[in-house]
């Protein structure tokens, strides 16, 4: 009698356990849905540009006409940091990791810089405009120069 008892509390535990188990990896996030996505960028070498400005420049300036009035709303929370552009996206980074790139600049030359960093948040301007990427943990990989006179 002790030893059936003995087994059902012990399987009672078991399934308890397993449940519980069955639980925890049901409700643990995804590395595709939290964890952001690490990527290589290239940016232009240009600038970095401040978010106000950026944000200004999209209100004001007839290219960006028919933009996203909430990007560009959301895009002003990030007033501690700066624009970079890549051929693709306008990338923000925080004003303490934007001091990991090597800023250069060059009237007769094309300079790009190429890290590796994580998507935090990804927002379009509106159809026909580049993405506006939010990144961090950058890590400095490579510059290419080339000239603007060939």
């Amino acid at each position: 009698m002790k030893n059936k008892i003995l087994i059902a509390i012990l399987a009672l535990i078991i399934i308890v356990c397993g449940l519980y188990a069955v639980y925890i990896i049901s409700e643990t996030p995804s590395d595709s849905i939290y964890a952001p996505e690490r990527i290589d960028l290239t940016v232009a070498s240009e600038g970095p540009f401040d978010v106000d400005k950026f944000c200004e420049e999209v209100r004001t300036h007839p290219y960006y006409e028919g933009y996203d009035n909430e990007t560009v709303a959301w895009l002003e929370k990030y007033d501690d940091c700066q624009i970079l552009t890549s051929s693709d996206a306008f990338v923000v980074v925080n004003k303490t990791e934007i001091g990991k790139i090597p800023i250069l600049n060059a009237n007769d030359a094309f300079i790009n810089e190429t890290f590796e960093c994580n998507v935090v948040e990804n927002r379009s301007l509106g159809d026909g405009f580049k993405d506006v990427l939010v990144v961090k943990n950058i890590y400095y990989v490579d510059e290419t120069v080339q000239s603007a006179v060939e």
